[in-house]
Protein backbone atom coordinates (compact mmCIF):
# COMPACT_ATOMS: atom_id res chain seq x y z
CA UNK A 1 0.00 0.00 0.00
CA UNK A 2 1.49 3.57 -1.12
CA UNK A 3 2.86 6.12 1.82
CA UNK A 4 0.77 9.48 2.11
CA UNK A 5 2.33 11.95 3.03
CA UNK A 6 0.83 15.07 3.82
CA UNK A 7 1.78 18.96 4.74
CA UNK A 8 -0.89 20.15 7.29
CA UNK A 9 -1.01 23.39 6.64
CA UNK A 10 -0.41 25.24 3.40
CA UNK A 11 3.15 26.60 3.43
CA UNK A 12 5.43 24.04 5.65
CA UNK A 13 7.99 22.50 5.24
CA UNK A 14 7.97 19.02 6.81
CA UNK A 15 5.64 16.41 5.19
CA UNK A 16 3.85 14.38 7.65
CA UNK A 17 2.88 10.31 7.49
CA UNK A 18 -0.67 9.83 7.43
CA UNK A 19 -1.72 6.39 8.69
CA UNK A 20 -3.01 4.56 12.55
CA UNK A 21 -0.54 6.80 14.26
CA UNK A 22 -1.47 9.93 12.52
CA UNK A 23 -5.12 10.06 11.37
CA UNK A 24 -6.33 12.33 9.01
CA UNK A 25 -9.90 12.95 8.22
CA UNK A 26 -10.79 12.26 5.15
CA UNK A 27 -14.02 11.69 2.24
CA UNK A 28 -13.17 9.25 -0.62
CA UNK A 29 -15.11 9.49 -3.82
CA UNK A 30 -15.10 7.04 -6.59
CA UNK A 31 -14.03 9.09 -9.35
CA UNK A 32 -13.21 8.35 -13.23
CA UNK A 33 -10.83 5.72 -13.93
CA UNK A 34 -9.03 3.28 -11.13
CA UNK A 35 -7.85 6.59 -9.43
CA UNK A 36 -10.40 7.57 -7.00
CA UNK A 37 -10.37 11.33 -6.32
CA UNK A 38 -9.71 12.10 -2.83
CA UNK A 39 -11.31 15.28 -1.13
CA UNK A 40 -9.02 15.89 2.38
CA UNK A 41 -10.70 17.69 5.01
CA UNK A 42 -9.08 19.35 8.12
CA UNK A 43 -9.43 17.42 11.36
CA UNK A 44 -11.25 20.11 13.26
CA UNK A 45 -13.91 20.58 10.71
CA UNK A 46 -17.89 19.92 11.42
CA UNK A 47 -20.25 19.01 8.30
CA UNK A 48 -23.08 21.32 8.94
CA UNK A 49 -25.52 19.61 6.28
CA UNK A 50 -26.34 17.85 3.33
CA UNK A 51 -28.08 18.62 0.13
CA UNK A 52 -28.47 17.31 -3.84
CA UNK A 53 -29.41 19.18 -6.49
CA UNK A 54 -30.33 18.53 -9.87
CA UNK A 55 -29.04 20.44 -12.65
CA UNK A 56 -31.35 20.59 -16.07
CA UNK A 57 -31.84 22.86 -18.83
CA UNK A 58 -32.42 25.85 -17.37
CA UNK A 59 -29.13 27.66 -15.71
CA UNK A 60 -29.83 27.70 -11.68
CA UNK A 61 -27.91 28.27 -8.29
CA UNK A 62 -27.64 25.13 -5.99
CA UNK A 63 -30.21 25.86 -4.08
CA UNK A 64 -32.85 27.40 -6.78
CA UNK A 65 -32.23 23.30 -8.03
CA UNK A 66 -32.44 21.79 -5.02
CA UNK A 67 -34.39 18.47 -4.67
CA UNK A 68 -36.92 17.98 -3.10
CA UNK A 69 -36.68 17.99 0.82
CA UNK A 70 -33.20 19.65 0.64
CA UNK A 71 -31.81 22.57 1.54
CA UNK A 72 -32.83 25.72 0.04
CA UNK A 73 -30.58 28.11 1.81
CA UNK A 74 -26.45 26.79 3.28
CA UNK A 75 -27.23 26.00 6.84
CA UNK A 76 -26.14 28.56 9.61
CA UNK A 77 -21.91 29.12 10.13
CA UNK A 78 -21.10 27.14 6.34
CA UNK A 79 -18.22 28.60 4.80
CA UNK A 80 -17.74 25.65 2.07
CA UNK A 81 -19.38 23.40 0.03
CA UNK A 82 -17.94 19.69 -1.63
CA UNK A 83 -20.02 17.55 -3.45
CA UNK A 84 -19.69 15.24 -6.37
CA UNK A 85 -21.40 15.12 -9.89
CA UNK A 86 -22.80 11.92 -10.11
CA UNK A 87 -24.84 11.79 -13.52
CA UNK A 88 -24.25 13.82 -16.40
CA UNK A 89 -21.98 16.80 -17.50
CA UNK A 90 -22.59 20.46 -16.77
CA UNK A 91 -21.23 23.57 -17.33
CA UNK A 92 -20.76 26.41 -14.21
CA UNK A 93 -19.88 30.04 -14.20
CA UNK A 94 -19.05 31.26 -10.38
CA UNK A 95 -19.62 35.23 -12.22
CA UNK A 96 -23.34 35.42 -11.40
CA UNK A 97 -23.72 34.87 -15.36
CA UNK A 98 -25.89 32.32 -16.60
CA UNK A 99 -23.79 29.42 -18.37
CA UNK A 100 -24.67 27.65 -21.69
CA UNK A 101 -24.86 24.26 -23.16
CA UNK A 102 -21.39 25.71 -24.41
CA UNK A 103 -19.81 28.17 -22.62
CA UNK A 104 -18.69 28.12 -18.18
CA UNK A 105 -16.66 25.30 -16.96
CA UNK A 106 -17.08 22.09 -17.46
CA UNK A 107 -17.90 19.43 -14.79
CA UNK A 108 -17.84 15.66 -15.77
CA UNK A 109 -19.50 12.90 -14.08
CA UNK A 110 -17.22 12.34 -10.94
CA UNK A 111 -15.51 15.19 -10.83
CA UNK A 112 -15.74 17.17 -7.24
CA UNK A 113 -17.90 20.89 -7.24
CA UNK A 114 -15.85 22.37 -4.44
CA UNK A 115 -17.79 25.74 -3.54
CA UNK A 116 -16.60 28.67 -1.00
CA UNK A 117 -19.42 30.44 1.17
CA UNK A 118 -19.06 33.49 -1.64
CA UNK A 119 -20.09 30.90 -4.28
CA UNK A 120 -22.59 29.37 -2.86
CA UNK A 121 -25.13 32.16 -4.36
CA UNK A 122 -23.03 33.42 -7.04
CA UNK A 123 -22.69 30.00 -8.95
CA UNK A 124 -24.58 28.61 -11.87
CA UNK A 125 -24.98 25.57 -13.38
CA UNK A 126 -26.67 23.67 -16.72
CA UNK A 127 -26.70 20.56 -17.63
CA UNK A 128 -24.99 19.91 -21.40
CA UNK A 129 -27.54 17.34 -22.10
CA UNK A 130 -28.42 14.81 -19.90
CA UNK A 131 -29.98 16.14 -16.00
CA UNK A 132 -27.03 16.22 -13.38
CA UNK A 133 -26.71 15.59 -9.53
CA UNK A 134 -24.71 16.88 -7.63
CA UNK A 135 -24.71 15.39 -3.74
CA UNK A 136 -22.71 16.78 -1.34
CA UNK A 137 -21.52 18.15 2.37
CA UNK A 138 -21.36 21.86 3.82
CA UNK A 139 -18.58 22.15 6.23
CA UNK A 140 -17.22 25.01 8.65
CA UNK A 141 -13.93 25.46 7.38
CA UNK A 142 -13.06 27.25 4.27
CA UNK A 143 -11.81 25.06 1.02
CA UNK A 144 -8.21 24.86 0.75
CA UNK A 145 -6.85 24.23 -2.42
Amino acid sequence: MPTLLIQREKGDKAYEEVGPQHPLAVEVYQGNGANPSVVVVPPAYQVLGYTSFTIGATAGTMFGLADSGMLTKPPEGAQSFSGVLETGAVRARGDATAPTTTQGQLVSVGDVVYLSQAEFNRTRFIATGASGVVKGHFYDVPIGL
